[in-house]
C-alpha cells in the first residue's frame, strides 16, 4: 500500500488534515506537541471511475469505493509528532517524529499559511510569522536526519569499501534502505554530485549532507499544504512561497473546512465527496451549520475550487510519485468469479510491466501468463508491455 507522511511544526493543522483525510478521530489541542505517537489511518486518492464508460455499476470489495464519478483508492496516511527547528540537536521531541516516516513514499508538509502560528507553534495575535520559514526548517531537519544516519555509519562504510572491497552502492543502500530509499536513488544522487568514482575517504561532511539532501528530494518528495487559507495573510504568503519554491507543488488548503464537510456528509445533512468543489443540502440545517457552510462555499470552494485536502493527496501520489491504477476482471462483463463488477483496483508506478501487474493481482497469474486483454479497446498485452492508467484488464492464464 502507498504510504504518505504528514509533517510540519506543532499547531498548524496537521492532525486536522489527517482527520479530514481519514475520518479517524485524533487528539487535537492548541498546545504544542499534542500529537506524540504517530496517528495512522486510511485515506484515499481519487481517480475518475471507469464504470460510466462501460455503463455498469461498481461493486468494490477491496476497501475502495465509487460514487459513480470517482473511484476512491485506499492509501496509508501517517500523522507524526510536530517538529521544531533544531530537532536534530534534540529540541522539542528531537528526531522521534522522523522515525515514523521511514516507510513513507512521500510527504505532505502542512504549514499555517495565514501567519498566525509562531516559530515553535505558539498562537500569535497578529499574522506576523513568515510561513516560508517552516518550509525551510522542516526540509532542513529531514535532511539532517538522513545526514546523521550517514555520518554515524560513515567510518564503517569506508572500511567495507576500502578494505573489504565491498560495493559502494551496496554499502550505502544497506545503511539507508530502512528509510525506503532505493539503490537507484543513491546511484542517481552520486552521479549528480560527481561522487560515484571519487575515493570515498576524500568525502567531506558537506558531501554527506549533499547526498542526504538530494536523496531526500528523490526518495521523499514533498507537496506543501498551505493550510488555514481563509484567514490572515494567506494570499500574499502563497504568492511568495510559489516564487521561493517553484519546484514544489503548493496547494491552498482548509483542513478544517474539509473535516466539517465530511462530518456533515456522514451525518446525511449534505452530499459531499472529497475533492468536490460544491455540496448539496439534503436535510434541514441549524442556523450555525448554514452559516458555516455559506462561509466555506464563498471563501474556500468558490475561490480555490476545493478545500485542498484531496488535491494535496492526489498531487503527491499521482503527479509526483507517479502512481496509476488498473482494474483486473475475469470476464467481458467486468466481473470477478463471484460476479462482483469491477471489484478491485490496484495502484502501480507508471512504467509497470503487465507481467508485474499480473504478479500483484495473483502469483498464479504471473506463473501461467499467456496474454492480457484491455476491455476498453481490446488491445492485446504481452508480458513486457506497460500498464496504462485506468485500464480494465483481463488476464489470460494457463489453468
Amino acid at each position: 500500500m502507498v504510504k504518505i507522511g504528514i509533517v510540519g511544526k506543532p499547531n498548524v493543522g496537521k492532525s486536522t488534515f489527517f482527520e479530514a483525510a481519514t475520518l479517524k478521530p485524533v487528539k487535537k489541542s492548541p498546545i504544542p506537541f499534542t500529537t506524540i505517537e504517530p496517528n495512522v489511518g486510511i485515506g484515499y486518492i481519487r481517480k475518475k471511475s471507469v464504470c460510466t464508460e462501460f455503463n455498469v455499476k461498481c461493486n468494490p470489495v477491496d476497501g475502495s469505493y465509487c460514487n459513480g464519478r470517482f473511484r476512491y483508492i485506499p492509501i496509508q496516511i501517517i500523522d507524526v509528532a510536530g517538529l521544531v527547528e533544531g530537532a536534530h540537536l534534540g529540541r522539542g521531541l528531537g528526531n522521534q517524529f522522523l522515525d515514523s516516516l521511514r516507510e513513507a513514499d512521500g510527504l505532505i508538509l502542512v504549514i499555517d499559511v495565514s501567519g498566525y502560528t509562531g516559530k515553535d507553534g505558539e498562537l500569535l495575535s497578529e499574522p506576523t510569522y513568515d510561513p516560508a520559514e517552516d518550509v525551510r526548517f522542516v526540509l532542513d531537519e529531514i535532511d539532517y536526519w538522513i545526514f546523521n544516519i550517514l555520518k554515524r555509519n560513515f567510518e564503517k562504510i569506508v572500511k567495507k569499501v576500502k578494505y573489504a572491497k565491498e560495493d559502494l552502492l551496496e554499502c550505502l543502500y544497506s545503511t539507508l534502505c530502512g528509510l525506503s530509499i532505493k539503490k537507484e536513488h543513491i546511484k542517481n544522487v552520486l552521479l549528480e554530485l560527481n561522487l560515484l568514482h571519487i575515493d570515498i575517504e576524500s568525502w567531506t561532511d558537506e558531501d554527506l549532507f549533499n547526498i542526504a539532501k538530494k536523496t531526500r528530494e528523490i526518495s521523499k518528495p514533498v507537496v506543501i499544504s498551505a493550510n488555514k487559507v481563509d484567514i490572515g495573510e494567506s494570499e500574499e504568503n502563497i504568492k511568495k512561497l510559489r516564487k521561493m519554491y517553484p519546484n514544489i507543488p503548493i496547494i491552498p488548503t482548509s483542513a478544517e473546512a474539509e473535516l466539517i464537510l465530511n462530518k456533515l456528509s456522514r451525518s446525511g445533512k449534505i452530499e459531499y465527496y472529497p475533492g468536490d468543489n460544491d455540496f448539496k443540502i439534503k436535510s434541514k440545517l441549524s442556523e450555525k451549520e448554514e452559516k458555516v457552510l455559506n462561509f466555506i462555499k464563498d471563501n474556500i470552494l468558490d475561490k480555490y475550487n476545493s478545500t485542498g485536502v484531496q488535491l494535496a493527496i492526489d498531487t503527491l501520489v499521482k503527479d509526483i510519485l507517479g502512481y496509476i491504477c488498473f482494474f483486473p476482471v475475469a470476464n467481458d462483463k467486468l466481473e470477478d468469479k463471484r460476479g462482483n463488477v469491477l471489484p478491485n483496483v490496484f495502484l502501480v508506478k507508471r512504467g509497470t510491466k503487465i507481467i508485474e501487474a499480473a504478479e500483484i493481482v495473483h502469483s498464479d497469474f504471473a506463473k501461467g501468463f499467456i496474454r492480457a486483454v484491455s476491455m476498453r479497446d481490446r488491445k492485446i498485452f504481452g508480458k513486457n508491455d506497460l500498464v496504462r492508467d485506468r485500464d480494465v484488464i483481463k488476464f489470460i492464464v494457463r489453468s
